[in-house]
């Protein structure tokens, strides 16, 4: 199929529209409903029963042994984990293994990889090497991510917390110089310099890994270069579910990520 390159000048300039980690398999979906907070459970009291001192000391670790306290940190974890692949805070909050928690990380990277590839039109999985390069990218873009998380507040049987986000604004930073390099390269496919690789197999991989190649080289570039746009504030809600346990919603967590990267 052949690639026009230029398309780009009329993409609609919204990676982050398409819900990031939102794509993460049921099964690892299930896993985190399934494995809410410990320190939930250890802030609780019923009919003014004292914990023993270890629970004490876990609670304290977020300032306050009041129930709900550490559901700010608990939203803190999820971000850290997804994003920057931080795994402490979610263990210690979360009866979860390092090795899922883990995998959450690099799932949510390679769907972010994915989505920037296909943004910038690259063959995501032309070759092993190409999609491994783009996770790497990836990763560096959103170890630059920032957030601040506030403490809880109760609202009813739910609590709230509230998200400032500042969108990283490195899509469209990057935007120009990939189109400006998209179209002297479809003006050399035109020429022929890539063969017939509209039906050459061989001559149409060897087109999009160069493709490829220039131009997470040309978005690697910009990682240095982030900025950030005004900051966004946004409010999600940690509710019980049907088994009584609580957890931020799937919208809610999707909401905060439309607000990453722009």
């Amino acid at each position: 199929m052949k690639k026009k390159i230029a398309l780009l000048l009329v993409l609609v300039m919204a990676v982050s529209m398409l819900g990031a980690c939102g794509g993460k398999d049921d099964s690892d979906k299930e896993t985190k409903a399934e494995t809410q907070t410990v320190a939930e459970e250890e802030t609780k009291k019923e009919d003014g029963e004292k914990e023993d001192d270890e629970k004490d000391n876990n609670s304290g670790l977020f300032g306050s042994s009041d129930e709900g306290s550490n559901y700010g940190p608990y939203v803190q974890s999820l971000l850290d984990l997804d994003y920057k692949g931080i795994t402490d805070t979610y263990l210690e909050l979360v009866d979860d293994t390092k090795e899922n928690a883990e995998s959450f990380y690099g799932k949510c990277m390679e769907y972010w990889a994915y989505i920037l590839a296909d943004h910038f039109l690259i063959v995501y999985d032309i070759n092993e090497e190409v999609k491994a390069d783009m996770i790497a990218l990836t990763e560096e873009v959103f170890a630059n991510v920032k957030y601040e998380v506030a403490d809880a507040v109760k609202a009813g049987d739910d609590y709230m917390v509230e998200v400032t986000i500042s969108p990283m604004l490195f899509v469209e930073k990057a935007y120009n110089e990939v189109v400006e390099y998209g179209n002297a390269f479809q003006e050399r496919s035109d020429n022929g310099e890539f063969g017939d690789y509209e039906n050459d197999e061989e001559a149409y991989t060897a087109r999009e890994i160069e493709y490829a190649n220039e131009v997470i080289a040309i978005l690697r570039s910009y990682v240095s270069q982030i900025e950030y746009d005004e900051p966004v504030t946004k409010v999600v809600k940690i509710t019980k579910d049907e088994d009584g346990l609580y957890g931020i919603s799937d919208d809610d967590y999707a909401d905060l990520e439309n607000y990453l990267l722009y």
